[in-house]
């Protein structure tokens, strides 16, 4: 007991040891990182003083000296970027628990990485602003500064977002795992006698191709493409500028994009990057070569699924932007005349040959095939980015009821009522593709949507191929005699004006419109059961950039839907969040609300009234019954009739 007294003892003394140096190693480089950054930032202002000064007294056109000292104002801008990094750096982390993770001890320590994220997009918007306007400069010369000014601007963003970002977010210190000592006063088994700072690696280094998972990787090659992509497009101007080529918005703008683009991809790597303990794509170099091969097919594998998952998290979430790309590139990289050409002569005859057969009525151009697609994707990317799907159904499965898919069931009529619309409400479009569903129902619903998806070239024709119609009571009626089933949000897209209710820190609240009782009505005609169905987290998964609930009120009473609306998530995309806590999407189906058909003579609207009421406290029990189990405890559900 003495020896094992003392042993633990030592232990508690090279633990003391080990923090010194652990301290005392992250607090150099923090100090080599601050002074570097001082004295280029000290230097680069010097100069950009003194070339004021010179412009100031040797420029003789007054335009040229505005265009100069705008040229000198920036050079300044990147001096006060290198001071903000100087002190970013030489903030003093303390040692937390845990894995090792070096932590601050407030808040705005915490958000001292965002801070240099934020400096690098600063620097990268810059950069496609001052590029967007060397057009309008009057001589060769300006536009070959700012073209050089821009190509600096770019190159401080990218850099202090990948090096200084990634240093100050990943910059936990670990311990060798190779066995080696940890200081020649503490020796160890295997020593190698390695110099203090060799026994300390840092998670976060600028040049390491192969460490940071899969995902990582992937984005930080699309980064760097996009960073090279732009040095190209500077390249192009100023040859263009030498050659005295006056229109250059089809190469100014595209590169501006690129160059913002490369930003965005960087900073959003970080968040992927993996320990080189975490990562799955490395492996002991002392395993044999054919094990070795194995594994670098399975690593293939897994970036092939990534990148498939990732257009698919695209496709799903950010199809506005196909469409606005579709219709804006023509005109960056070609003139007026032949865009125009190709909208007249293209665009529109293939719009026009999507109507064909009234789809959204019809639903004649759905794929059974692209439905069962996205079901799988959805649960797929859910598994893979948001935490994975839960689904719970009050009903007993299709066995234990008697019913199989070739029995009664199939014969009768339901109507999924999906609560809430969130900004983005994919889940109204999935959750009846979920292998889960058909434990539980033999129908295949059709999703009714806003009208407004029809619309738009390209969702059209996403939303035909998936079987979605427009919710019309039309198409309502229609869908419901010939598949037994359809699935809508009662709600409508007014739910969308009081969604940032949800994201309130002090009083969260779940808001449902209740104004809408048209498909209480087609359940009375039809003899159809109302089955109501939650969804848990989906409203947290994404936020509308800009919140004036009032204007998006009136603008969607006016024009059938809310302005402005910015669905934003990760990256400042809307690509959906991730719920707290890592929980998954919850879909929550209630058991059906049996209609009575209505007799031909009986009063409609009192029944219509009292099935609307029924039906609500339904909804509002289902809510209480589950919300706990979803991690809703403290979001209070309110029905509005507005």
């Amino acid at each position: 007991s003495r020896s094992a007294s003392e042993g633990e003892e030592g232990e508690d003394e090279e633990e003391k040891q080990l923090k010194h140096l652990y301290k005392t190693e992250a607090s150099r480089e923090a100090r080599n990182r601050y002074l570097l950054l001082c004295t280029l930032a000290w230097v680069v202002w010097a100069t950009s003083f003194v070339s004021g000064l010179l412009v100031v007294y040797l420029s003789k056109d007054s335009h040229l000296l505005l265009v100069n000292l705008g040229a000198t104002f920036i050079s300044s801008l990147f001096a006060e970027v290198f001071m903000i990094s100087a002190f970013v750096a030489f903030a003093n982390p303390t040692q937390g628990e845990g894995k090792g993770r070096l932590t601050t001890t407030s808040r705005g320590g915490r958000s001292i990485p965002y801070a240099v994220l934020v400096l690098g997009t600063f620097m990268s918007i810059l950069g496609g602003v001052l590029v967007s306007l060397i057009e309008f400069l009057p001589d060769e010369t300006s536009k070959l500064v700012y073209t050089f000014l821009a190509a600096v601007s770019i190159l401080i963003g990218v850099t202090k977002t990948h090096g200084l970002g990634g240093w100050v977010m990943h910059r936990t210190r670990r311990r060798n795992r190779s066995g080696f000592a940890l200081s020649p006063t503490l020796p160890r088994k295997g020593s190698g006698g390695l110099s203090v700072s060799e026994q300390f690696d840092s998670n976060w280094s600028f040049w390491q191709p192969g460490r940071g998972g899969t995902v990582f990787i992937i984005t930080q090659v699309c980064g760097w493409c996009f960073f090279a992509t732009s040095l190209l497009g500077l390249a192009w101007i100023s040859k263009f500028a030498v050659n005295k080529i006056k229109s250059l918005r089809s190469v100014t703008l595209p590169t501006a994009a690129v160059m913002i683009a490369a930003q965005l991809a960087l900073a959003g790597s970080l968040t992927f990057f993996k320990d080189s303990g975490e990562d799955s794509t490395t492996f002991p170099k002392n395993l044999s070569a054919s094990f070795r091969l194995k594994a670098l097919g399975k690593g293939k594998e897994s970036w092939l699924k990534v990148a498939e998952d990732s257009l698919t998290i695209f496709l799903f979430y950010c199809p506005h932007y196909i469409v606005i790309s579709a219709f804006l590139i023509p005109y960056l990289f070609l003139p007026v005349a032949y865009a125009s050409s190709i909208m007249m002569g293209v665009y529109l005859p293939l719009h026009l040959m999507g109507s064909i057969g009234n789809p959204q009525l019809t639903g004649n151009r759905e794929s059974p095939a692209f439905r069962d697609w996205v079901g799988r994707s959805f649960a797929r990317i859910s598994d893979r980015f948001m935490g994975g799907i839960r689904f719970v159904c009050e009903l007993k499965p299709l066995e234990e009821r008697g019913t199989g898919k070739a029995g009664g069931a199939g014969e009768e009529k339901y109507i999924f009522a999906y609560h809430p619309h969130a900004l983005y409400p994919l889940g109204l479009v999935t959750f009846h593709l979920l292998p889960h569903f058909a434990r539980y129902f033999s129908v295949r619903p059709v999703t009714l949507v806003a009208s407004v998806i029809f619309r738009l070239p390209f969702m059209r024709d996403l939303a035909c191929l998936g079987g979605l119609r427009e919710v019309t009571s039309t198409s309502f009626r229609r869908a419901l005699r010939e598949r037994n089933a359809v699935a809508l949000v009662p709600g409508g897209q007014a739910e969308i004006c009081v969604a940032p209710r949800a994201h309130s820190v002090t009083n969260p609240e779940i808001v449902l419109n209740t104004r809408h009782k048209g498909f209480i009505k087609i359940a009375l005609e039809s003899g159809a059961s109302i089955v109501p169905v939650l969804c848990f987290g989906e409203i947290y998964q994404l936020k509308n950039g800009i919140s004036l609930p009032r204007l998006q009120a009136w603008t969607y009473k006016q024009f059938g839907f809310p302005i402005p609306f910015l669905p934003v998530g990760r990256f400042g995309m809307p690509i959906p969040l991730a719920n707290e806590g890592g929980r998954p999407i919850t879909f929550v189906v209630g058991e059906p609300l049996k209609v009575p058909k209505l007799k031909d003579g009986a009063p409609v609207r009192e029944a219509v009234e009292a099935t609307h009421k029924l039906y609500y406290s339904k909804v509002a029990d289902l809510y209480e019954k589950h919300k706990e189990a979803a991690g809703y405890q403290g979001k209070r559900l309110v029905l509005e009739h507005k």
